[in-house]
């Protein structure tokens, strides 16, 4: 990680330890800004601010009682000297592999109580972090909710929904194809994440993505140009249900007929069936498009303890004492898993031996449900152990399969842990 600071600092550097945004003015090379977020050494800082770097939607919590999570003592000091068993076989204590992965926090919930709480590179516990990609976790939670309600029949196709979208590479497939990501485009998801910004690169397919979502402003941004629009532009190939593609403007093809078939703003939507419901602690921020739309796939910025209320709720099988707050057969649905076997045939899958994906959660053997995002964004939610682990992060690269090791090694740690509890 390159450094900005003007003296040497550690790989592992903190926002604050790096200089980022210190100052008043910051130097010019220590701002943060739209067309650097993404990069080491910047989305340090950017991952915990980005409501300062976008405009955003309040994802209201409602009025109703926050969900208290009791602590249980006497776990600190074993968690954090737990081994845990890195990609090259080098067994290193929890909290030197939390540094290693460049954690920001990261928090343990068994029988709903709080064993562990940890924040790093200066977030605090009522602070909200992006969740990248685990937003569209939320999303497919909410289109599973909308199957099961009578709203939406998977066996059709977005377009019979989203009219726009007849025509359009979507329109071939199923709705359950798009949720569950197993039919293929013209697309690569790692095309340009994780390089340096290089202006020969400006046909790249995910910067254009992220130009159409605002979160990625150069020379070449329309700002009258938004993710549905963008959504039109994607072409198939392959034959549908074959294979998993991980396919980020899918999220918000699902996002788009969620608004169509609930005749409201996803954000409403997302906080009635939702955000509302988990007993959250603060109002979760949903970034939004340069034409108002939210970011479906990858906008939601929440604290850690809220997360991990909603984890918490879907390990209870979405009741909450008496009351159903979620159908029980949703959750089922994700700890089915989806398509071992279309997983297995993804090259992007292919250290992932086991695992399949459903509803647009990364389901891990056993039938535990997990979301992922980019950077180090993990909830884990283990029903057999009745465990839920919520990480955050800010690493230098977005995707990196050696890192998805060591943090997939930390959570069955954790649980290994947790198991000598019973």
């Amino acid at each position: 990680m390159a450094s900005v600071s003007a003296g040497p600092v550690s790989a592992y550097a903190t926002a604050r330890e790096l200089g980022l945004m210190v100052g008043c003015p910051p130097p010019r090379e220590a701002r943060v800004n739209r067309g650097n977020w993404l990069f080491p050494p910047y989305n340090r800082w950017a991952f915990s601010h980005m409501t300062e770097l976008m405009p955003c939607a309040e994802v209201s919590r409602g009025s109703g009682e926050v969900r208290e999570l009791p602590e249980r003592s006497g776990h600190v000091e074993a968690l954090e000297a737990l081994p845990v068993v890195d990609h090259t076989g080098t067994a290193r204590p929890l909290r030197e592999m939390l540094e290693r992965t460049y954690s920001d926090a990261l928090l343990v919930l068994h029988h709903g109580h709080l064993l562990y709480e940890r924040y790093d590179n200066d977030l605090a516990p009522d602070q909200r972090h992006l969740l990248a990609s685990v937003t569209k976790s939320f999303t497919g939670f909410l289109m599973l909710l909308a199957i099961h309600d009578g709203l939406v029949d998977p066996d059709r196709s977005p377009a019979d929904y989203v009219p726009a979208l007849a025509g359009s590479g979507f329109a071939g497939a199923t709705v359950q194809q798009v949720l569950d990501m197993v039919f293929e485009m013209e697309w690569d998801e790692l095309e340009w994440l994780g390089d340096d910004p290089d202006p020969g690169q400006e046909e790249a397919q995910f910067l254009k993505f992220l130009r159409a979502t605002g979160s990625w402003v150069d020379n070449a941004h329309d700002p009258g140009w938004g993710v549905w629009d963008f959504t039109r532009t994607l072409t198939p190939r392959g034959t549908p249900g074959r294979r998993f593609q991980y396919l980020t403007p899918a999220t918000d093809v699902l996002g788009w007929i969620l608004t169509m078939v609930h005749g409201q703003s996803y954000v409403q939507t997302l906080s009635e069936r939702i955000w509302s419901r988990i007993g959250a602690e603060r109002s979760g921020m949903l970034l939004l498009d340069p034409t108002g739309t939210p970011v479906t796939s990858g906008g939601l910025n929440v604290t850690a303890r809220d997360l991990a209320r909603f984890g918490q709720l879907v390990l209870e099988g979405g009741r909450r004492g008496d009351e159903v707050v979620w159908p029980e057969q949703v959750i089922d649905q994700l700890r089915a898993g989806g398509d071992v076997e279309a997983f297995a045939r993804s090259p992007e899958s292919a250290h992932m031996a086991g695992w399949s994906y459903r509803g647009q959660w990364w389901v891990a053997p056993g039938g535990r449900p997990t979301a992922w995002g980019v950077c180090g964004q993990i909830l884990w939610v283990d029903h057999a152990n009745d465990l839920v682990i919520v990480r955050l992060a800010s690493a230098p690269d977005a995707v990196n399969a050696e890192r998805d090791t060591d943090e997939s090694a930390i959570c069955e740690a954790i649980t290994s842990y947790i198991e000598t509890l019973a």
